[in-house]
């Protein structure tokens, strides 16, 4: 209770609480998602005749229009993507924030339970046997590597001691 509670206020701040609701970014996506199609069209029609003759000033306007109207849309679509990757972000800042205060509790509570003598049956059991493995892997881990090492050590110093040595004849007289 007091992890939740603690988060909510600390930290709706400025980091936060300020994100875009995602019926905000939908909705703007709709609107330019209805207008491309009207868009594109009118750019293509202007692309055709400025293309035709280079020389008309409609067409040229015509063009010129259109083409702004495009990059407008462009901007727009930009602007929505920055603010996903805005929230993104942050929903993973707090996320991150979460877990690092999820971990912090359940090492203190392994510590109390610990203390207390307390065993639970049931799902907390479970956890708690995982942390019980993953123990044992580091432990075994550890000792595999100081294992091969001695392997190799071993292997050095037998080849050393057991090296064939040039025979030494002496020579004759």
């Amino acid at each position: 209770m007091s992890l939740l509670s603690n988060s909510n206020s600390s930290d709706s701040g400025d980091k936060g609480g300020n994100f875009d609701k995602p019926e905000q970014i939908k909705e703007k996506l709709h609107e330019l998602q209805s207008k491309l199609p009207l868009i594109l069209e009118d750019f293509k029609k202007s692309y055709i005749l400025y293309n035709k003759d280079t020389n008309y000033n409609e067409y040229q306007q015509t063009f010129i229009n259109a083409k702004s109207n495009l990059e407008h849309l462009n901007s727009e679509l930009f602007m929505v993507e920055n603010k996903v990757h805005s929230n993104t972000d942050k929903l993973n800042e707090q996320m991150i924030k979460l877990n690092h205060k999820i971990m912090e509790e359940k090492r203190e509570n392994t510590v109390l339970k610990k203390r207390l003598g307390i065993i639970e049956v049931g799902v907390n059991s479970t956890d708690e046997m995982i942390n019980d493995y993953k123990t044992q892997y580091e432990m075994h881990y550890t000792q595999n590597w100081g294992l091969l090492l001695t392997i190799f050590v071993a292997w050095g110093a037998m080849a050393v001691v057991f090296a064939p040595q040039a025979a030494k004849i002496p020579p004759a007289k």
